[in-house]
């Protein structure tokens, strides 16, 4: 942060330079408060959640878990980032981008049977510039479950809403999913 207020003429050198000789805090040593390390979430209590999710979500979440993908990586999967001509049988997800990119890094997911099980509904009809997994989908298997559900016939200004809905460009569900908006229809449950 230092080195670029420098580079903006924001910071004098001296300053910065000065910096380099101020220890780190070490964990244990400090009056600073450590943070608790994140941990799995256990097999079982994902095993037990995958029933109520959306076969979209709950596809997403199988392929994240099985090819340890961070919920980004696999939000942003697209058509075309896999790699599905090796003669070997194992596809390859080219991320074009992730979070050591600006290290000159590369990263490649290889993706096996049973992940190749979980996506391969997803390709049929898409575009190499289209999610793998998208909200819209999501949305079309929601409706159809909840129309299943349904037990009293849907009211007239309930279908209105939902004409006026499809109507207007801006609002309508996004090409690809984010992780935080997985995460919000995970707490939906």
């Amino acid at each position: 942060m230092f080195r670029w207020g420098v580079s903006q003429e924001l910071v004098s050198p001296i300053t910065a330079d000065a910096l380099k000789y101020v220890p780190p805090l070490r964990q244990g040593r400090t009056t600073a408060p450590e943070s608790e390390p994140r941990e799995d979430v256990p097999d079982d209590v994902v095993d037990a959640t995958l029933p109520h999710l959306l076969p979209t979500v709950a596809a997403m979440v199988q392929v994240q878990r099985w090819a340890t993908m961070r919920p980004s990586e696999v939000c942003r999967m697209r058509v075309g980032e896999i790699d599905m001509s090796r003669k070997d049988g194992i596809w390859l997800y080219r991320l074009p981008k992730h979070k050591c990119t600006w290290r000159g890094q590369r990263k490649i997911v290889p993706l096996g049977k049973p992940e190749q099980r979980l996506i391969l509904p997803y390709l049929e009809g898409k575009t190499p510039e289209q999610a793998v997994f998208s909200p819209k989908t999501a949305m079309l298997e929601k409706k159809a479950r909840d129309a299943e559900r349904r037990r009293t016939k849907v009211p007239p200004s309930q279908e209105l809403r939902a004409e006026k809905r499809l109507a207007n460009p801006k609002r309508g569900d996004q090409e690809h999913y984010s992780s935080h908006v997985t995460l919000k229809s995970l707490r939906m449950l």
